[in-house]
């Protein structure tokens, strides 16, 4: 009973308050223009905590702001005792929510914290999107490339500035093989639908009118080194449709070979005016291929039947 009080009764503010001061003391010293705020911190009964109002703000861009209404993580106590660490995350923002579970060995953690590690120990993630909003986590992302003041992303600035809306839903599941094996073991399903999407960039030079999407969708599959992406994979509004399809074999140093992907574009209005040229190039394909707005490829690259 003592040590549940003592649990209970400890001063997690004041250690909050330390933590994200160090945090964002490392953001200032790397030149990082993100800094994290969080209201409240709480203890989760037996092994867990309860984060509110947090927020990841860039002070380059005040409009450009992360807020999420509650975050919890805890820690299953009986998969301990079996020598593993099975951690469940929820967020909740806007009448949206992410559920995530991770599940690893505890013999991997050691091996993750090395500094030679790169990248997650062989483990087992899980991840449930519901009504999630993109638009903050988007705006945060550009604004922080925008600032760093990049040559070689000078003429990629307008896309930059581009508005990006829409609520995810879906889920994404993730098998991951131990440092010691082949990516032969990795196992990657994606299936989101993002509703209420819409996207606008406002540049004077190759402005985009609002797109309002009425159906968007992202699905792939990786397994035993294919990437499969089924005909589901398309982006469809007012003024530009894309569908995807077809697959993709990864290579164990995180090279790809023996592609063959389908590719349907359709550009109207303004967006064929000012990208017909354009898209055509930056995906590397024939210019011939778009006719009325309209082109359909097929990319190989070291194809085998």
């Amino acid at each position: 009973s003592f040590l549940i009080f003592l649990y209970l009764s400890f001063p997690f503010n004041v250690v909050k308050e330390v933590i994200i001061s160090k945090v964002n003391e490392t953001f200032i010293q790397q030149k990082l223009p993100i800094r994290i705020s969080v209201a409240s911190f709480k203890p989760k009964f037996p092994i867990g905590i309860n984060l509110e109002d947090i927020q990841v703000s860039n002070v380059n861009d005040p409009l450009a702001n992360i807020k999420i209404g509650k975050a919890s993580v805890w820690v299953n106590v009986l998969s301990l005792l079996i020598g593993k660490v099975d951690a469940d995350v929820r967020l909740t923002q806007s009448g949206g929510s992410l559920d995530m579970n991770y599940n690893v060995g505890l013999a991997a953690l050691p091996k993750m914290a090395r500094p030679s590690s790169s990248g997650l120990p062989a483990g087992n993630a899980r991840v449930t999107f519901q009504n999630f909003e993109i638009k903050p986590l988007v705006a945060n992302v550009l604004a922080f490339v925008r600032s760093g003041n990049n040559p070689a992303l000078q003429t990629i600035q307008p896309f930059l500035r581009t508005e990006v809306s829409g609520q995810i839903s879906g889920n994404i599941k993730l098998d991951l093989p131990s440092f010691s094996e082949t990516l032969d073991k990795m196992f990657l399903d994606v299936d989101l639908k993002i509703g209420k999407a819409y996207f606008e960039m406002k540049d004077e030079t190759l402005a985009i009118p609002r797109q309002e999407f009425t159906d968007a969708r992202a699905k792939l599959k990786l397994s035993k080194k294919s990437i499969e992406i089924p005909t589901d994979t398309k982006f469809i509004a007012n003024d530009i449709g894309i569908n995807l399809s077809g697959r993709m074999n990864v290579s164990d140093i995180l090279g790809v070979n023996d592609v063959k992907l389908k590719l349907g574009l359709l550009l109207k209005g303004k967006i064929e005016e000012n990208f017909k040229t354009l898209l055509p190039v930056i995906l590397g394909c024939d210019l011939t291929k778009m006719v009325n707005g309209k082109m359909d490829v097929i990319h190989f690259i070291g194809y085998r039947d």
